[in-house]
């Protein structure tokens, strides 16, 4: 059930579950080091603008489109992914890329613009606070591999930790990664006062995030 689940919201998101199954799992293993961290890996220092234009979403809907093309064509170079996976991402990356095409034939076939509607302009319009909310994770947090320094926790409102799966926990999600979201407030009962990096809300948050980026 949890990889049918993973599958269709991969497909919603243009982010195949095999692919990013592996990317996070590096994630977690070389969390904030620069040169194996692939959410690090080849960025620069947002500047104002590099980092309003990364909000929209925008950006990464590119680099997932072409990093599907790329493994749809049997391109899969990225360091992080075992190379025991990449047949199954190939696999992902053309059953994904067929399946794209037929919504969009069967869209414009029937002058149907369903699609987006209540596929595409949806997931536009969230892309904005999900990406504040994933930059909250780590951004401004030290580049070390101590999981209780590299990661924040930001304490939020109840429903906030409800609808992220206590995802606001993050030091504790990355300290022990096999904790059941559940038990995540449970664990910061324990390990709170060695968390290093603490937020005190997201609008206090992505404000810090704000100042630490270069005024470009």
């Amino acid at each position: 059930m949890n990889n049918i689940v993973a599958a269709i919201i991969g497909f919603i998101q243009l982010l195949p579950y095999q692919y990013f199954r592996s990317f996070h799992y590096a994630h977690h293993r070389y969390t904030q080091n620069p040169d194996l961290d692939p959410e690090l890996i080849d960025k620069k220092p947002y500047t104002r603008r590099s980092l309003l234009l990364h909000v929209s979403g925008l950006p990464l809907w590119g680099k997932n489109i072409r990093s599907i093309y790329r493994h749809a064509i049997g391109i899969v170079d990225e360091a992080y992914l075992e190379k025991r996976d990449h047949s199954k991402i190939i696999t992902e990356a053309r059953l994904h890329v067929g399946a794209y095409l037929a919504v969009l034939i069967l869209s414009l076939a029937y002058s149907n613009d369903w699609f987006w509607w209540y596929w595409v302009l949806p997931t536009l319009l969230g892309q904005p606070f999900l990406r504040l909310f994933l930059l909250a994770e780590h951004y401004g947090c030290d580049l070390s591999d101590n999981m209780l320094q590299n990661s924040r926790t930001t304490y939020t409102l109840p429903l906030v930790n409800f609808l992220g799966w206590n995802m606001p926990y993050h030091a504790e999600h990355h300290y022990l990664a096999s904790i059941p979201f559940h038990a995540l407030p449970a664990l910061h009962a324990y390990t709170g006062q060695q968390v290093k990096t603490k937020g005190d809300g997201y609008y206090r948050v992505i404000r810090e995030v704000f100042t630490l980026t270069k005024n470009q």
